[in-house]
């Protein structure tokens, strides 16, 4: 595989990571060493060798849309451009609005760098459903050459992230080898380093070229493992991001294994879901597909698992609540209704787009979905909601659209989402 041009420090894995997603350096943004103090000069920007250095290495780096003139218009593209590395760069194309230090430079531009991985950079959602937001998270680089990140992930703050401009693209190119056409990206964050005891478990070796002072990087073939946050706030904490769930199974049982002062449903440990930017209950419990053996078939079980989707039994109504809380909006609770939420309220399901679906009457009535009549809502799909009648069988349609049944049961609907036949 050929890498981007004079970058033959970075990693196979990384290189990989930024060729998948048509991240290069483009030319003409970079230049010889002469050049670069020259425009460096013009622009105003200190011809240090920390600023020559992340020229040289990393500049003009941007991707996948970079406009003719060399100048990037960052949103106007936002779910395909991720990335514009450079101090020429960034000043030529603005990329960096907050005022730094003297001595300082900019040094680029990303969607908010967790996103990275995620494959969008949402980080707003609803009760069941992800807003995108125009979001990005700028770089700079102080006089010694250390990188800075601030922007959406700090909000505003100047926080120190990577030694050099190298380990931050390394960085990158590793999270960006993480994004699938699948969803079920999870992250397994712990309140502690424990990073060198997750690596053996989770079969990582040490990835040197993302390590330094700031975060300890180890590299597997299904998940990415760092001590530190890659914002630079939370220091004294452990990351593991993977879409295997038998990784995370092994990470939560080395965690069980610890004992105090970390267990896996005490504060210090949480299960993200990187595309909903928030946080899964019970991570000592079972994948969706898992916990829903027996109700559904062994296919729609194996398709729930691969999207990552989740089950948060705590996020479902109690009967006595959901005939409460229907009661109020003047709708009668049915028997249907009842076993519904009591087998599937609280799941959550990664759409192919990213986007995280929940499912659950309780969460949309919550969720300010009202009835329709006799129908309650029971979930949502790109671009509409699944209601379902005293009988039990589902519908769509929305506004004026007059329903339309879609499956004769919830049992009956996520048997058709396993084969395709319906949304998400």
């Amino acid at each position: 595989m050929m890498r981007n041009a004079d970058m033959g420090w970075l990693s196979l894995q990384a290189a990989a990571g930024l060729a998948a997603q048509g991240i290069r350096r483009v030319e003409g943004v970079s230049g010889g060493r002469e050049a670069i103090v020259a425009e460096l000069s013009r622009l105003g920007l200190p011809a240090s060798e920390a600023v020559i250095g992340a020229e040289e290495d990393v500049g003009g780096l941007a991707g996948p849309r970079l406009g003719l003139s060399g100048e990037l218009d960052f949103f106007a593209a936002p779910r395909s451009t991720l990335v514009a590395l450079g101090p020429r760069l960034s000043v030529r194309s603005r990329l960096l609005a907050q005022e730094l230090p003297a001595g300082w430079a900019p040094l680029g531009r990303s969607v908010p760098i967790a996103g990275l991985a995620a494959g969008t950079p949402v980080l707003s959602r609803r009760h069941d459903r992800v807003v995108r937001v125009a979001a990005v998270d700028d770089y700079a680089l102080d006089p010694s050459g250390t990188v800075f990140l601030c922007g959406h992930s700090t909000r505003g703050a100047l926080s120190a992230i990577a030694s050099a401009p190298r380990v931050l693209v390394e960085r990158i190119g590793l999270l960006l080898a993480m994004r699938g056409d699948d969803a079920g990206l999870f992250v397994l964050s712990v309140g502690r380093r424990v990073g060198t005891v997750l690596a053996e478990p989770v079969a990582a070796d040490p990835h040197e070229a993302a390590s330094d002072r700031f975060q300890r990087w180890w590299y597997a073939e299904q998940a990415l493992l760092h001590d530190g946050d890659l914002a630079g706030l939370e220091p004294d904490t452990t990351w593991l991001w993977t879409r295997s769930t038998l990784v995370l199974a092994a990470a939560v049982e080395a965690l069980r294994g610890m004992g105090a002062p970390v267990e896996v449903d005490a504060p210090q440990v949480a299960l993200w879901d990187a595309h909903a930017g928030r946080a899964i209950e019970g991570v000592g419990g079972r994948t969706a597909g898992d916990a829903l053996l027996g109700h559904l078939s062994s296919e729609a079980v194996a398709w729930l698992n691969a999207r990552g989707a989740v089950l948060e039994p705590g996020r479902a109504l109690s009967a006595e609540a959901l005939r409460e809380r229907l009661g109020s909006l003047g709708v009668s609770v049915s028997e249907p209704m009842l076993r519904f939420e009591e087998t599937f309220g609280g799941l959550c399901i990664p759409s192919a787009e990213g986007e995280a679906f929940w499912f659950g009457i309780g969460l949309e009535v919550e969720g300010s979905v009202l009835p329709r009549g006799d129908l309650v809502p029971m979930g949502g799909f790109p671009g509409g909601t699944y209601w379902m009648d005293p009988a039990g069988r589902v519908m769509t349609g929305e506004g004026g659209v007059e329903p339309a049944i879609v499956a004769g049961d919830p049992w009956a609907l996520f048997e058709q989402l396993a084969r395709g036949r319906a949304a998400p």
